[in-house]
Parts: structure tokens; sequence; C-alpha cells
């Protein structure tokens, strides 16, 4: 086992040449340099920081810990409400694109990949509005939630790629052969992303997999 203080050169020569210190910039250096694993460093320090800490790079931290943003699905729908509120011109997907990217909002396909096709949207949309105006005395669970929330002000989940890495690889060292979904939320810490998380950000499990470095504990390509 190669000990703690060989580990640690390895991120100190990684950090002298690096110009950005995400865990997955480390391991494309790692892995064409044979250098030690992103796991590896993981399993032995507990985590990115603390390994990132013993190597003294701890100023490092803060641009590894930048925060991806992760807007809810009824601030999405938030986000459709005020557009379609909006005196435009017109109210198509491509209009949306500008009015989402001008509000400094998700984009208009977020919109479609988590929400569905742009007609169906807009037409859910209408009928939150069209409740809001009526004032109807029947409440809407949904349509009150959504109308609850101020676009680009809605609570956010945070998770980086480097947490998402990490957290697959400290499953990966808990469990032996597949990782199947059920497995790792059975295992995965509660501030760990889910599985849902994952495959959002993504594309699929698998797909979650392969980025982690971890394909081979795929059980296939549909998994």
């Amino acid at each position: 086992m190669m000990p703690e203080s060989e580990l640690v050169a390895h991120l100190q020569t990684w950090a002298s040449q690096a110009s950005s210190f995400r865990l997955t910039d480390y391991g494309d250096w790692a892995r064409a340099n044979e250098a030690p694993s992103a796991s590896t460093l993981i399993l032995r320090f507990g985590s990115w920081s603390e390994a990132m800490r013993a190597a003294g790079l701890e100023d490092k931290i803060t641009s590894v810990r930048q925060q991806r943003r992760v807007i809810s699905n009824a601030e999405l729908w938030a986000s459709v409400v005020a557009y379609l509120r909006a005196d435009r011109k017109s109210h198509s997907f491509a209009d949306l694109k500008v009015w989402m990217q001008q509000q400094e909002l998700p984009s208009a396909a977020t919109v479609r990949a988590r929400l569905g096709k742009w007609s169906e949207v807009r037409d859910t949309a209408e009928k939150v509005i069209a409740y809001a105006d009526a004032q109807s005395p029947t409440p809407w669970e949904f349509a009150d939630e959504v109308l609850s929330i101020v676009p680009g002000e809605g609570p956010r989940r945070e998770h980086t790629d480097d947490a998402c890495y990490s957290a697959l690889h400290r499953v990966a060292t808990v469990l032996d052969g597949p990782i199947t979904v059920a497995q790792y939320d059975k295992v995965r810490a509660p501030a760990e992303p889910s599985s849902g998380v994952l495959m959002k950000r993504y594309g699929s499990w698998y797909e979650s997999l392969q980025w982690a470095d971890l394909g081979d504990r795929a059980t296939s390509a549909r998994a």
C-alpha cells in the first residue's frame, strides 16, 4: 500500500501543474501520469477535500467547492408561468430560450428535459395562470406551490461534480460487484446526491458510472 506521504506528493505535483483543481481534473492527470487514482485518494483520506488539506492545498478547496445550483421542478414551472405572463410578441419555445437567458434562469432545454414537451408544459402553465386569476376556492396544491415561488429565488440543492464523484467512489468501496440504483441509494449518506440527482445530471445511471470511471461496476448500458 502506498504511504500517505507519497499520495500527498502526487497531489502536490499535480497542483503545481494545474490551473483547475477539481477532483475530475486530478483524475485526468492521474491517468495520464500513472499516478494513484482519485478513488484511492478518497478511500485513504475520506474525501477529496481532506486529501487536499493533507497536501496543504486548503487554498484550492474554495474552487473545488464552487456549487452547481440545481433548480427544482417547481421553480422551473414558476419560470414558465412568469414567462407566459411577460409581455412578449409570441410565447414560443424559441422565444422562451431568449427570455430565460435574459432573466439568467436555467435554459429552455432544461425546461424541456425536466418538464416535457413545450406544448404540454405551456398548456399546464396556462392552467396555473387561469387558476390564479380565477382565485378558485378549491385549492390546487401543485399550482399553489408554483405560484408561491419567485423564479431565481427558489431553494437550491447544492451538488458539485466533485461531490458526485466522491459519493460514487465512496459507495464503490463499500459495495462489491455491480452497483445498482437500489444499492447506491441504500448505502449513500444523507448528504450525498441521490441516484435520481445523478441520473438527471449525467443522463442515466450507466452514464453516471461511466463518468465517474466506474463503468466496470455497471450491470449494463441500460442499468
